[in-house]
């Protein structure tokens, strides 16, 4: 958890690992449509 002047900011934290996830998970499907052509 990252610590802030006002305290923890848990929506940034999250906001930050959905992209995250989002990123990987289009990588995953390009990879696979690519292997499917």
């Amino acid at each position: 958890m990252k610590r802030t002047s006002g305290g923890y900011v848990p929506h940034l934290e999250s906001a930050s690992v959905r992209l995250f996830y989002i990123y990987l998970y289009i990588r995953i499907l390009n990879s696979l449509l690519r292997e499917t052509e």
